[in-house]
């Protein structure tokens, strides 16, 4: 038999260093492998069917008052499905860095006969998010059922500057819209 999950981990807590529990030094590290994601439809109703691996290899710095996280979380060979619009994401790959007070990601999908991508990056300012991110893709099947079919090209951009978020772009070539009267 196979392991679908492992997780290894190191903490620790200079207590010496400061009699101040927010100055005092923090180290570790972990390392975590799933090869199955059959958890995210208890996380994400809408989801109905997700599987693929997940790695992360993470290291812990600075202080426990002002802690640092810098390493990746990965996912490879995943698949999403929702049955309720018969969406079928396939050759799901994101990889987010995380470095200092910010993170980096990068991710494409197959949906139908379409591709997408997302990336981006985000950095965390006076205790608020600041970042820019690109979702693009051509031909994206999103519904395929027999009351409709949609298929899209989105080219959006979305700006996070603390509680604001704003989007811009286009979802171009709206293709294939079939609604079908009951």
């Amino acid at each position: 038999a196979t392991e679908a999950a492992g997780l290894s981990a190191s903490v620790s807590i200079d207590r010496r260093a400061s009699a101040d529990w927010k100055a005092m030094p923090l180290t570790g590290k972990a390392h975590a492998e799933m090869r199955e994601l059959g958890f995210l439809p208890i996380l994400f109703p809408q989801v109905d069917r997700a599987t693929g691996q997940l790695t992360s290899d993470v290291e812990l710095g600075g202080t426990l008052g002002t802690p640092e996280i810098n390493g990746s979380l990965a996912i490879d060979d995943g698949a999403l499905d929702s049955y309720v619009t018969n969406m079928q994401l396939r050759d799901l790959k994101a990889r987010v860095e995380l470095k200092g007070n910010g993170l980096t990601l990068t991710a494409s999908v197959r949906a139908g006969s379409g591709t997408a991508t997302l990336d981006g990056k985000m950095e965390w300012r006076d205790r608020a998010p600041h970042g820019r991110f690109r979702f693009k893709g051509t031909d994206l099947e999103l519904v395929n059922v027999p009351e409709a079919q949609v298929r899209v090209s989105p080219d959006l951009r979305f700006r996070i500057e603390g509680r604001e978020i704003g989007v811009d772009g286009a979802v171009l070539d709206l293709v294939d819209v079939r609604m079908v009267p009951d």
